[in-house]
């Protein structure tokens, strides 16, 4: 098979993993940042929004009753906002990103297959042109296509659900094949075109059509072949294109540099000249990659993204022009002076309560000392530090330099394992790690503390420590001893990987199977929302009047009587959001693939 030189395409397919972890998309990062920080998660409806019950009457002659048992009163409902009152965004929340299934190079066009169907990329000016369908008889739809690839003749074929279909200068769009789904195909010596595929029973199979040209009138019916293992060797064909491609590769662009990738854990690690430059997190549809020039394009569920050989920049499509994006939003925190700290696709950015602006700290003293991706940002409540870690290392800002340590090999673990719940108390760090130990760092010294086994952490104003075991419970440590809370005998299992959080007033407000739940002492437990299984709910925090905010496939904000929902994002193009915060002063913070905007609940008070 001839390959062009300066398209080569991989796929990487990671399975999802359990039926209660939501697959997240393939996010692309550079060596120096983290994945989008995984939350706890309850599964996601199919269009990611909370299911909830009709409200419920409040009886007569409710007072206030301390007991483990819920109160009897009414259940919030969500209330959709398409209005912005109160917002600000800092970041464009419009972005016209798009996800991308396979990309491939024709020595002219960038092509790329995306859900909105296949774009042609001029890569020198990138204006851009959209083929929702193919046009011709029959109308082949191109928005589930899965498989490009560009044969030795300059013609691009697509492969996907709907069919098998070809592009060429001369002809354009060419329906080839569309009685059922083509993942996987060839081209041999003499231009036939093979189908390889698996039948139900999981026994290879390989038909052949006689040349590739369907005919005028009537179907096209390809003949069995007996099947040979050298039909998945590419020296035996012209062109051959699997579903299942290599997770390995090499090419060298036009200046003579040296691209590769490789599979390394739950990440395709990017290398620039042997040396390590993007990491990409893996998902289950992949990524594809295509180096034209001196640079390689990178396509993945969250959208296509650039590297120069030096840094990873986001595009996004708008107006027929493709045009870089904001960077990715992947960790906020914001400290007691009202400073505030994003990890994103593109290092780390710094915002000042006095400039108003959000702008990167590299080449400055707030540069971060950590190689690696960083996996949280930790801020205190009372002071004016910032903690960081990586699996590796763990750093801390005082407001004037940063200070790096090892992490012990015993303490933390890969994070892919099991989330880590992570804080700032009584000046150092504290966290959960693999074995449900809890272990504190106070700038010198690793120590683990005398505690039941802890899944979550979170504190309160008052100095407060509360952990949530694997067994449902809730415990407050006061510095000295812990203490349960009283049990939630109507709440259901609360998953050991969601997390807890207490507000203002010292509520408790947790997550459960069955929905919403804060405990008051003069209350006990108390239901707020009531949805199925199947909601996802992450970064689940409190603003300083109480509320419950967290991230639903747009945010959502719950008072005692009901709940709000702002998507934030486009319905089509739009990428997720990937993190919720809330800083000193009780604004709610929020982050995605090019967004990046604050609530202010002053602003409708």
């Amino acid at each position: 098979m001839k390959k062009n030189r300066f398209t080569i395409l991989c796929l990487v397919l990671l399975p999802g993993i359990g039926a209660a972890i939501v697959l997240m998309g393939c996010a692309l990062l550079s060596i120096k940042t983290p994945p989008p920080a995984t939350p706890m998660v309850l599964y996601a409806t199919p269009d990611f929004t909370p299911a909830v019950t009709p409200s419920v009457a409040v009886p007569a002659g409710i007072g206030k009753t301390p007991s483990s048992r819920p109160l009897p009163v009414s259940i919030a409902s969500i209330i959709r906002r398409d209005d912005d009152a109160g917002w600000r965004h800092y970041w464009s929340h419009s972005s016209q990103q798009v996800s991308v299934y396979s990309l491939a190079y024709d020595g002219q066009w960038l092509w790329i297959a995306t859900e909105e169907g296949m774009i042609r990329l001029n890569p020198d000016s990138l204006e851009y042109e959209l083929f929702s369908s193919t046009g011709t008889s029959p109308d082949v739809a191109l928005d589930r296509v899965y498989r490009l690839a560009v044969d030795d003749q300059g013609q691009l074929w697509a492969a996907g659900q709907h069919g098998l279909v070809r592009h060429s200068k001369s002809v354009g769009w060419k329906a080839i094949y569309t009685n059922t789904s083509v993942s996987s195909f060839a081209l041999d010596a003499d231009g036939n075109l093979w189908f390889l595929f698996y039948t139900l029973r999981g026994v290879p199979h390989a038909s052949r059509f006689q040349g590739q040209e369907p005919p005028a009138t009537g179907d096209w019916k390809p003949e069995s072949v007996e099947w040979e293992n050298a039909y998945l060797d590419p020296a035996s064909w012209r062109l051959l294109v699997l579903s299942d491609k290599p997770t390995e590769g090499s090419v060298k662009d036009m200046d003579g540099n040296t691209w590769s990738w490789s599979r390394n854990g739950p990440f395709l690690a990017i290398y620039y000249n042997g040396q390590l430059l993007h990491q990409v997190s893996l998902s289950y549809y992949g990524c594809s990659v295509a180096v034209i020039g001196t640079g390689m394009w990178i396509g993945a569920q969250e959208g296509f993204f650039y590297s120069d050989g030096h840094t990873l920049k986001p595009y996004r499509l708008a107006a027929g022009k493709a045009t870089p994006d904001y960077p990715r939003v992947d960790l906020l925190a914001f400290t007691a002076d009202g400073n505030g700290w994003a990890i994103t696709s593109e290092g780390l950015f710094h915002f000042s309560e006095n400039s108003g602006v959000w702008e990167p700290t590299t080449g400055t003293s707030m540069t971060m000392p950590l190689e690696e991706g960083v996996r949280a940002l930790v801020a205190s409540p009372q002071q004016h530090s910032l903690w960081a870690y990586t699996d590796t290392a763990v750093a801390h800002f005082d407001g004037q330099a940063w200070q790096r340590w090892p992490i012990p090999e015993n303490v933390l673990y890969p994070p892919w394992v099991r989330k880590t719940s992570v804080l700032e108390y009584q000046g150092a760090l504290w966290f959960t790690n693999r074995d449900y130990a809890l272990w504190r760092f106070d700038g010198q010294t690793w120590s683990t503390v005398a505690a039941p086994e802890v899944a979550n952490l979170a504190q309160d104003h008052h100095g407060r420590l509360y952990a949530a075991d694997r067994n449902d419970a809730i415990l407050v440590y006061d510095g000295t001893n812990w203490q349960p809370l009283p049990d939630c005998g109507g709440c259901g299992r609360r998953y050991e990987f969601s997390e807890i959080t207490v507000d203002a007033t010292g509520n408790v407000w947790g997550i459960y199977e069955s929905g919403i739940w804060r405990y008051a002492a003069d209350e006990g437990w108390r239901e707020i929302l009531k949805f199925d299984t199947y909601t996802l709910v992450e970064s689940p925090t409190t603003d300083v009047y109480g509320d419950f905010w967290f991230r639903s496939g747009g945010v959502v904000h719950c008072s005692l009587e009901n709940c709000e929902f702002w998507r934030l994002r486009d319905e089509h193009w739009g990428g997720p959001l990937t993190v919720l915060a809330a800083d000193s002063r009780g604004r709610i913070w929020v982050g995605g693939y090019g967004l990046l905007s604050v609530y202010d609940p002053a602003a409708e008070r």
